[in-house]
């Protein structure tokens, strides 16, 4: 209950600013703010509650059922986001180059951290979990899912915060 009521006040504030930068207050809007509040907090819910398939310092076992989560909901709410999905499996070419040379330098950097941490063991299973998990469930439900719910009934620019649709998701990145 504790994680249950830690979620919905996590959304309230991006949920007000939702209903108040709206652009047109219809059914078609109402749809899509009632699936991406729903979903944002079964999201939070799944990260909390999950069945324990492995003993481990990581979430191992709530992010794969979050992954799981993500992937169905892709393909059941695609058609309220369609005009907004930036869902990509192949690169474009021109960006190769400049993408593998940035995420090498990520990882490489990310590597030599963690031998230097002191607050973070290192280990190969937290190395294995950094690497493969964090972004394959968070990256598509909110830059994906979310983003593209909220693109397709808010303003694409607000005087002083640019996208609106951009900031709230920052917001519920961060929280």
């Amino acid at each position: 209950l504790n994680h249950s009521l830690e979620a919905l006040i996590q959304v309230l504030f991006p949920l007000a600013l939702i209903v108040l930068w709206v652009k047109k207050k219809n059914k078609f809007s109402l749809v899509r703010i009632t699936i991406f509040f729903i979903l944002y907090l079964l999201d939070g819910l799944i990260l909390r509650y999950h069945p324990q398939f492995f003993d481990s310092n990581w979430n191992w076992d709530g992010k794969i059922c979050s992954i799981v989560f993500t992937i169905i909901c892709y393909f059941v709410f695609k058609k309220y986001f369609n005009e907004n999905n930036f869902f990509r499996l192949k690169q474009e070419e021109a960006t190769n180059k400049k993408t593998w040379l940035v995420v090498s330098t990520l990882i490489i950097l990310s590597v030599v951290g963690g031998f230097f941490s002191e607050t973070q063991k290192f280990d190969k299973e937290t190395l294995l979990f950094q690497f493969l998990i964090p972004h394959s469930d968070e990256e598509p439900f909110y830059r994906g899912i979310l983003l593209g719910l909220l693109l397709t009934i808010l303003p694409s620019r607000i005087r002083l915060i640019g996208n609106p649709s951009i900031f709230i998701i920052a917001i519920l990145f961060g929280l």
